[in-house]
C-alpha cells in the first residue's frame, strides 16, 4: 500500500514518515515520491506500507495521468502547513476515490508517528 504525505516541499514530510515508519510493526519503506514512482512495482513486493513523501503541488491532473497515480496511491495526508491546498487535492482525486486527509496537527507538530500511523489505518 502506497501512501503519500506531502507538505510545501517535503522536508517535514521526510522526517513525519521516518517517525511513523518507526512506529510500525510492519514491513514499511520511508522515500520520496520521485524515487517510489520509479521502482513501484518492485517495492509494492518487498514492503507492506510505502510512505512516500513529497510536496503537496506534485498532485495535479497532469501528474495523476503521467505517473497513473490513480492506480498506485491508497491515500493521500496532507501536512498542516499546506492543509488550504486541501480542496485542490479533493478535486483532483474525486473521480478516482482516493482519500485524501488532514494530518493531525498537534500529531504532526509533536512528531507523534503512532497517532499518524492509527489515523492512516484506521481511514484505509
Amino acid at each position: 500500500m502506497l501512501v503519500y504525505i506531502c507538505c510545501a516541499g517535503g522536508a517535514t514530510s521526510s522526517l513525519f514518515c521516518q517517525k511513523i515508519g518507526q512506529a510500525s510493526s510492519q514491513k514499511v519503506l520511508v522515500e520520496d515520491i520521485f524515487s517510489v514512482l520509479k521502482n513501484l512495482d518492485t517495492l509494492m513486493d518487498s514492503y507492506d506500507m510505502i510512505l512516500a513523501y513529497g510536496p503537496v503541488e506534485f498532485l495535479n491532473k497532469r501528474t495523476v495521468q503521467e505517473w497513473q497515480l490513480d492506480k498506485k496511491i491508497a491515500s493521500i495526508w496532507i501536512a498542516p502547513q499546506v492543509r488550504y491546498l486541501k480542496e485542490m487535492v479533493d478535486k483532483v482525486f474525486n473521480n478516482y476515490h482516493i482519500p485524501v486527509h488532514l494530518i493531525d496537527m498537534r500529531a504532526f507538530g509533536t512528531m507523534n508517528g503512532q497517532k499518524a500511523l492509527d489515523d492512516i489505518l484506521n481511514n484505509l
